[in-house]
Formats: structure tokens, sequence, C-alpha cells
């Protein structure tokens, strides 16, 4: 019992650790770290996001991949954070969220 109780609790723990693709896109983000990589404050809203790849749309409207969302910190008492690998030049950012979208 108490083996099984551990388990559940570490489960919820990692789970609520990760940031899903609705959270990514709901806020905006701010550079917390070296160069910005993307622009200083990127939003996801109008990027399509299918795992953890971002997608914009070119000029001949087809999707191209262009970065990839590599890890999330769901932080309690801090700003959440993703890491940020632009695919053409390898090049990585941190992000931090700074609060949600207005609509």
């Amino acid at each position: 019992m108490k083996k099984n109780l551990t388990i559940i609790i570490f489960s919820i723990a990692l789970y609520s650790c990760t940031l899903n693709n609705n959270e990514i896109k709901e806020v905006w983000w701010k550079c917390c770290g070296d160069e910005p990589v993307l622009r200083d404050f990127p939003t996801f809203s109008d990027k399509n996001l299918r795992n953890d790849t971002v997608f914009i749309q070119t000029i001949d409207l087809k999707d191209s991949a262009f970065a990839v969302i590599f890890e999330t910190e769901k932080r309690w008492f801090a700003d959440n954070v993703i890491y940020v690998r632009l695919l053409g030049t390898g090049a990585i950012g941190r992000y931090c969220d700074k609060g949600k979208l207005k609509n």
C-alpha cells in the first residue's frame, strides 16, 4: 500500500511539472537568459504547436517546422520556463512565462 501511494504521488508530481501546448500558447514569454533566439517577447498563440515542434506558415501557406521546445519547467512559486532550439541554427533560448495574453 505504501509503495502504491509513493508511485501515485511521484506520477502526479512528474505530470504537474510539464507544460502542455495550451499553457504555452496562452501566455507571453520573455527571454530570461542569454541572447534571445526568437525575439525578446515571443508569443506562440499564432503558431501551430504539434507535440514539441513549432510550425510557422510560409508565404506559400504551408506549415514549416521552425523550432523545437525541448524542455519545459512548470514552477509553483516562480515563472514557468521553456527552452527553445531553432532548427536552422541550433541556437537555444530560455524563455520565462510573464502572464496570460489579453484577448
